[in-house]
């Protein structure tokens, strides 16, 4: 009794498997075929392409193009401080006063010097050529003469040291010597610094493969410099500040596969400061051709990206591609597609490779019936974007 009670179950069960598979299977046929109704509907939106700059992100920070330290080349006490904090000074404005009466004495006697060295060589002359004092005699009141000059030379330099100026134009930092103080040649703390504002550099580290897709094409010297955009850390997605490739450092990091490089940029209103981070998006010089699609078309396969293609007989080909950033909501794809073929922009999770369909065409940006506007400009991209997640082509990279 309790076997034969088994046997009915185990039939009950394989029953039920068969009749699921049944339904399952005409379910899955009637996916493909739209059901009842014949092909299934969905929307799809015609692959466009577009003039693009690629791009690449990085982080660095502004730094000055010339940065001094004011150190004092005589030794005295400083008298005045002829500037603030922050200002902005020009080369050769005076900073710092020292006490000057020594060098004052100083140029007095060396003058005294020099004059009477000066008319002893004149006496000296006249003297030689009536032949009364000897050759010798000559060329030590002329050597005289050579000390007594150079003694006020120095003498006259070293007065003028007693008013240290700014070797630079720039803006100034704090005194961190105030009046009073003596100060002397030599010293370990500098009195204050100047850091240049106009033009500003700013130094970051790009990878191996923008040096040699982006940099590398200096080489050809006809060819335009790569285009350079910075932007402060308060700026979200924007780039406001444009500037060109300065250099790039001559050799690459082996431990970090990297090399320095460094862009210019222009700063007349000196907001930009030395220390800043900045963001900064290295682009190409000429713009490439790419295809662009809306997010909506790309499924996610583990670590793949694909689309569903249709064909001019209205069925779905599986088709992989390499995705890229964005550019006004459209996603990049870097290969896989080609410009005019047709791709699903909604539907896409009940679309089955082969299935047949009935296609309504929208818009590639608003997935709604219309034309699809170009880009303002030539749009830009970043060919690094990862396949696994979609990211902006204005994020960058953070370095180490």
């Amino acid at each position: 009794m309790y076997g034969m009670k088994k046997l009915i179950v185990i039939a009950l069960v394989v029953l039920a498997a068969l009749v699921g598979y049944h339904f399952f299977n005409k379910a899955m046929k009637g996916g493909q075929h739209g059901g009842a109704g014949g092909a299934m509907p969905v929307s799809v939106a015609v692959v466009q392409k577009h003039a693009v700059v690629e791009t690449q992100g990085f982080s660095g920070r502004f730094k000055a193009v010339n940065d001094a330290e004011i150190r004092p080349q005589v030794s005295g006490t400083i008298e005045k401080i002829h500037f603030k904090e922050g200002d902005m000074v020009k080369a050769g404005q005076p900073l710092f006063t020292l006490d000057s009466r020594a060098y004052k004495a100083a140029v007095q006697q060396a003058q005294a010097g020099f004059t009477e060295a000066q008319g002893a060589l004149e006496r000296g002359k006249l003297l030689f050529e009536e032949q009364v004092i000897a050759k010798r005699e000559m060329e030590t009141r002329a050597a005289t003469y050579q000390r007594a000059q150079a003694a006020l030379t120095q003498a006259r330099v070293n007065l003028d040291y007693a008013v240290i100026k700014a070797p630079i134009n720039g803006k100034i930092g704090r005194a961190d010597v105030t009046m009073g103080n003596v100060v002397a040649p030599g010293m370990a703390a500098a009195l204050t610094t100047i850091q240049s504002i106009d033009p500003i550099y700013v130094d970051f580290d790009i990878d191996e493969q923008t040096y040699l897709k982006f940099v590398g094409m200096q080489r050809d010297v006809s060819a335009s410099k790569p285009k350079v955009e910075v932007a402060l850390a308060t700026d979200s997605n924007t780039y406001p500040l444009q500037g060109e490739l300065e250099s790039t450092d001559n050799r690459l990091d082996p431990a970090t596969g990297s090399l320095r490089a460094r862009a210019v940029l222009a700063n007349a209103d000196g907001n930009l400061i030395p220390g800043l981070f900045a963001r900064v998006r290295v682009g190409s010089p000429d713009t490439v051709e790419r295809v662009l699609v809306n997010d909506a078309a790309v499924g996610t396969d583990q670590s793949k990206r694909f689309v569903y293609v249709v064909g001019d007989d209205n069925k779905t080909a599986y088709r992989e591609v390499a995705v890229g950033g964005l550019i006004d909501g459209l996603r990049v794809v870097l290969n896989g597609l080609n410009g005019g073929e047709r791709v699903v922009v909604n539907g896409l999770m009940r679309v089955m490779p082969g299935a047949e369909v009935t296609p309504e065409v929208v818009d590639m940006v608003t997935l709604t019936s219309g034309t699809t506007p170009a880009p303002k400009g030539p749009a830009e991209v970043s060919p690094s974007a990862p396949a696994a997640e979609p990211v902006s082509a204005t994020e960058p990279a953070q370095n180490n």
